[in-house]
């Protein structure tokens, strides 16, 4: 049920700026989106996948400005985009004894995404999170995860992997969630 909740709340958050064909569409004389991003990457995945939506938008990257720096920058933002990486800390819900089953832990990370999360829920930004910043979202809203799927369900899917392309498998639609509902699949990739 929390994860149901979350993916409904995560989607509901976002619709402010997503319409059926990306980014919602501006007229010329509006002025253009700030999204604000919790981590930026070397490679600007994020970047180059928001800007082929929308090439005007202003991408903020919060991760070298400190917590309260970022807090500040996301007052004037129109949405939020928590990123993929590294490993959630378990002591945020309740297994810091299995931090010896996760990759690499960023704290610092930690503190600033939840920070940006609280922001946005309490103040009413749109926010949405891919894979690690669905993790945060859930973990900050009161969620827990599964620290090692291999280990604690026992799948042959891997989730991690030194070369990020390989870390991509199928994924199916649950039929009659709100997600089968917006997506119209079945399965995905």
């Amino acid at each position: 049920m929390v994860k149901k909740s979350l993916i409904i709340f995560v989607v509901f958050l976002f619709t402010g700026l997503i319409s059926c064909n990306g980014i919602s569409k501006k007229k010329n004389t509006e002025k253009p989106l700030r999204i604000a991003i919790s981590k930026m990457h070397r490679k600007h995945t994020y970047s180059k996948w928001l800007h082929n939506s929308d090439s005007t938008l202003i991408l903020i990257n919060t991760y070298p400005l400190g917590v309260d720096s970022a807090l500040k920058t996301v007052a004037n933002v129109d949405g939020i985009l928590i990123t993929g990486g590294e490993d959630v800390f378990p002591g945020y819900y309740g297994r810091a004894a299995d931090t010896v089953n996760c990759g690499t832990i960023n704290r610092y990370r930690d503190n600033l995404e939840m920070a940006l999360i609280n922001y946005a829920v309490k103040n009413k930004i749109p926010l949405i999170g891919v894979c690690r910043g669905e993790q945060i979202i859930n973990v900050t809203l009161g969620g827990a995860l599964i620290v090692d799927i291999p280990t604690e369900i026992g799948t042959e899917i891997k989730h991690s992997s030194k070369d990020w392309k390989l870390q991509w498998h199928e994924v199916n639609i649950v039929p009659n969630t709100l997600m089968a509902k917006l997506t119209g699949v079945k399965k995905g990739k």
